[in-house]
């Protein structure tokens, strides 16, 4: 573990509750070319899962049909935390999460509209009672996450500094 992440550390009920709290993430996959690809996703935590939906195909299917090992980073900022008179003494106050798992398609249309019921109660809740038609929840791609690892950071600012927003 890096020396800050030792110090400044987030526990597992604050990395849930950050997953829990923030609406979008962002995916990262190994392209086929061996570079990282990344995309903004909205996500949902359910137990050790993370779900998120998407198109049937692209560039993230194919990556995640390549190799199943993919990351979710989600963050909270703050502004920044003034820390002395320079241009430079400003560091940002936030709280972030990496996770790191396997990736898998579901494809029981029963779960699917479920966990889209559950990324709409989450992102837009005056939504959430509204109907969904099987044929919407069937043309989505809805995949899932089982965590393997989860870690969090955060920088709180000091009691006597100002945090510009």
């Amino acid at each position: 573990m890096q020396p800050n992440m030792e110090k400044f550390h987030l526990s597992d009920d604050e990395i849930y509750a950050l997953l829990d709290r923030v609406k979008e993430g962002v995916l990262g996959t190994v392209g086929k070319d061996g570079y990282p690809y990344c995309i903004p996703v909205n996500f949902v935590r359910i137990g050790n899962k993370i779900y998120f939906h998407g198109r049937k195909s692209g560039e993230k299917n194919e990556n995640m049909e390549a190799c199943d090992k993919v990351c979710l980073t989600a963050m909270e900022t703050g502004g920044f935390e003034i820390t002395g008179p320079n241009g430079c003494n400003t560091t940002t106050v936030y709280e972030s999460v990496i996770v790191r798992g396997t990736v898998r398609t579901i494809e029981d249309l029963d779960k699917k509209i479920a966990v889209l019921r559950a990324i709409i109660a989450k992102t837009v809740p005056e939504r959430a009672g509204f109907p969904m038609k099987e044929e919407r929840a069937a043309a989505a791609a809805v995949f899932e996450i089982s965590i393997e690892t989860a870690t969090g950071k955060y920088h709180k600012p000091m009691p006597d500094h100002k945090v510009m927003h």
